[in-house]
Order: structure tokens, then C-alpha cells, then sequence
């Protein structure tokens, strides 16, 4: 069986996985959990996919910021599809 992999795209005040586009924490090493609700607990299961990278699509949060963020992931760039 093969691992589900996945890229944790950073936004301005949320991150989203790669895998199933829902909410994450940028800080899990995989995705667990998909943050919400008015507590900002975590609301559902996340899809399990492992973080392989970290990214961004705003010009604002550059590489040395996701570096900051988790110094243990590659960088990669966010192309549109």
C-alpha cells in the first residue's frame, strides 16, 4: 500500500492540504485534523495524507517565512492548475 502524500499550501490565516484542499494545521506531520468551528478546535478527521512540503501562493509569505514555519520540509512553488 501506498503512503497518501501531500503539500500544506500556507494562506494569510489558514493552511490547506494538497491532497483533499480541506483546512490544516501547517504544524502536523500529517494531516489529522481539519481545524474550524467557533472554538477553533478541530472540527473533522483530515484525509491522513503525510506533509511532504510546505508552500505558498501569496507573494507575502516568502521562503524564508516557510522555512520559519517548518524547517523540515522542502519549499514548493505553487503553480495554478
Amino acid at each position: 500500500m501506498t503512503e497518501r502524500t501531500a503539500v500544506v499550501w500556507v494562506h494569510r490565516n489558514t493552511s490547506t492540504c494538497s491532497a483533499c484542499r480541506r483546512d490544516a494545521l501547517y504544524d502536523d506531520s500529517h494531516h489529522y485534523t481539519v481545524p474550524g468551528g467557533p472554538t477553533g478546535r478541530p472540527s473533522e478527521q483530515g484525509c491522513g495524507a503525510r506533509f511532504e512540503a510546505i508552500g505558498s501562493a501569496r507573494i507575502e509569505i516568502g521562503a524564508n517565512r516557510l522555512a520559519q514555519l517548518r524547517p523540515n520540509l522542502p519549499i514548493r512553488k505553487y503553480v495554478p492548475r
